[in-house]
């Protein structure tokens, strides 16, 4: 029960999240749409640059432990995102000073930052530890008030949402949050002080740096993979295409961060577990079988909403969305799904070095491949552009995976 209550809050704040992001990159004009998808990558960025992929090395060790367990190997993990902020934080406030920001617009930035990365730690919290629900809650409400703000106010003022409007209301629900956020992991770590359980060893902050550099790597070019397109086309094509492109690519967002919810980030503690303990064979059937379910429930979502939109005489056309680019969105979806459990499955069994090399040969070549086709070819090049970096990176692990389990090895398809 406590798994379907996750599922179930964690796509409601991702449903939420996705439709906040689309109600802003719809309800600004095009050029401000075009500089919010940029702000928010940016956002993104920093967010998990300050979290260095801590989780995976914290699913590794307390996968299937006790809450106590978990919750001291939490605590350790917020010491060390504390050095993190310290170390990162006055960089990036001197280089965005140095660029021209504004001291306003500068702490707005700053505040959104963490409140995003805090949310994102308090999924990874709820994964490995159920009773850190009441986080997630958290989250969910924040997105869902952002949603509501963002909708309601041009129906009740008739006033067009700006881009400076946004930015306030992310940054004031950001507030919210951390300030409940602290309040509820204060209680949570106070709940068992009376356990008899000795706490497990403390993990310092060097050696959260040691377990984790080479996680960072894999996750660097894993948002590299994901990002790049945003950053070349941002740099290549005009404002108006930019924001075409973002509008688009956002939908596609939108079900990457659903499959990641309801079925990559459910089964992955579940892989790690069982590659720990040897049992490869469960976590390659887990990985298969989850997998074609997600592919199915895009080809069919996928085959409904262009179904419809043809009987009624193409509807989406009016907000950029065409046919043929939704069409490579969706095999951009399942090619990066399909790479990223073959990249769980080299995680779990001890592969780092060869995802870390796998998506960084794919993220070369593919930033290269866009670059040149959206110099050829525009907007086209553009959304032809971003299916090769997915592409490279599934041929890679494919290889990889059958190269580590042999070539009767699980590969999803």
């Amino acid at each position: 029960m406590s798994a379907r209550r996750l599922v179930v809050v964690k796509l409601f704040e991702t449903a939420s999240r996705g439709l906040f992001v689309l109600a802003c990159v719809y309800g600004l004009p095009i050029e401000e749409a075009g500089r919010y998808g940029l702000f928010a990558t940016a956002v993104g960025l920093i967010a998990f640059a300050i979290g260095f992929e801590r989780q995976i090395d914290v699913q590794r060790r307390v996968a299937g432990l006790s809450t106590r367990a978990v919750k001291a190997r939490f605590a350790d993990t917020l010491r060390f995102f504390a050095a993190q902020y310290a170390l990162l934080l006055p960089a990036l406030a001197l280089a965005a000073w140095a660029a021209g920001w504004p001291a306003a617009a500068l702490a707005l930035g700053l505040v959104i930052v963490a409140g995003e990365h805090f949310s994102l730690q308090a999924y990874q919290a709820v994964l490995v530890s159920p009773s850190a629900l009441p986080l997630m809650v958290a989250v969910a409400a924040k997105n869902f008030l952002q949603l509501l703000a963002v909708v309601g106010w041009p129906l009740l003022s008739g006033e067009r949402l700006r881009l400076e409007w946004v930015l306030n209301l992310w940054a004031i629900s950001s507030i919210c949050f951390l300030v409940i956020a602290a309040l509820v992991w204060a209680y949570w770590r106070r709940a068992d002080l009376g356990s008899s359980e000795p706490p497990p060893a403390s993990q310092s902050i060097s050696q959260q740096y040691r377990a984790s550099w080479m996680h960072f790597l894999v996750g660097v070019v894993a948002v590299a993979a994901l990002q790049i397109d945003r950053l070349v086309v941002g740099a290549t094509l005009s404002p108006g295409d930019v924001g075409i492109y973002f509008r688009n690519v956002t939908l596609a967002g939108l079900a990457l961060q659903i499959f990641n919810v309801a079925s990559f980030n459910r089964v992955a503690p579940g892989v790690y577990m069982h590659s720990r303990n040897g049992a490869w064979g469960v976590s390659a059937n887990t990985v298969r079988r989850e997998y074609r379910r997600f592919a199915a429930g895009v080809l069919l979502l996928g085959t409904i909403v262009l179904g419809v939109n043809f009987a009624l005489g193409e509807p989406l056309h009016r907000w950029h969305l065409e046919t043929g680019f939704l069409g490579v969105m969706a095999a951009v979806v399942l090619v990066r799904a399909a790479a990223d459990y073959d990249g769980l499955i080299l995680l779990s069994t001890g592969g780092d070095a060869a995802v870390f090399r796998n998506q960084a040969s794919a993220v070369l070549a593919g930033a290269a491949a866009l670059a040149l086709l959206s110099n050829m070819f525009g907007l086209i090049g553009a959304f032809l552009g971003a299916l090769v970096t997915p592409a490279s990176y599934l041929l890679l692990n494919r290889i990889s995976v059958r190269q580590r389990l042999g070539a009767a090895g699980p590969v999803p398809s």
